[in-house]
């Protein structure tokens, strides 16, 4: 059965990619938000199983097997699909409330460089809390004697803190801010079309 897992599970993942990072595409009306997207949740994903294999197949904290650290020889065969398709959608989820608050602060009828710096200072506050609140419960798991619980839950709190104090805070604005406008591309550049109780929209 295992074999059978994992000689299908790279479809599974193509798969997943292709039909999610299409959504996001047709979403936003853009071609570089998915692409970089698909570098971002790559990045976060290498690091957390970069870390874990570290811990669990090279035994970086212990060498003892008892350990809830310890040197297991390697991964248990359920945790790396689990673990990449929790953090996936968690890591896709937060990506699209960011770029949700700044599409709509763009609609305000500021440029996309202060709709980035409106939505980092708006969103990002939530975006941390929930990453927050989601380590803690996957931390829960570090107390099973099950090494393949204690990986999975690892695994999750590494990834969320990589996506959300690192890829999410400074790595997704950086890059959007160096890309302007040509981040909408093909697409139009959002207009203003959200006023206040004070503004009037200008005659057509």
């Amino acid at each position: 059965m295992i074999d059978k897992v994992y000689d299908i599970l790279p479809i599974i993942l193509a798969v997943i990619f292709v039909i999610a990072l299409s959504f996001i595409g047709f979403l936003y009306k853009s071609i570089l938000i998915p692409v970089r997207a698909l570098f971002t949740l790559c990045a976060v994903l290498s690091a957390a199983f970069a870390v874990i294999i570290g811990v669990w197949q090279h035994g970086w904290f212990s060498n003892n097997p008892h350990d809830t650290f310890g040197n297991s020889g390697g991964l248990g065969w359920l945790a790396i699909p689990m673990c990449f398709a929790i953090m996936f959608g968690l890591a896709l989820d937060y990506d699209i409330f960011f770029l949700s608050r700044v599409k709509e602060s763009r609609m305000e009828g500021r440029d996309t460089r202060g709709a980035i710096v409106d939505g980092a200072g708006r969103q990002l506050r939530v975006i941390a809390v929930a990453g927050l609140i989601m380590v803690v419960s996957f931390s829960g798991l570090l107390l099973s004697h099950i090494p393949m619980m204690n990986q999975t839950g690892f695994f999750l709190m590494v990834g969320l803190i990589i996506d959300v104090g690192f890829v999410r805070c400074f790595a997704v604005p950086a890059f959007m801010a160096l890309s302007g406008d040509s981040t909408w591309w093909p697409g139009k550049v959002p207009k203003k079309t959200i006023f206040m109780h004070y503004e009037k929209p200008l005659p057509e």
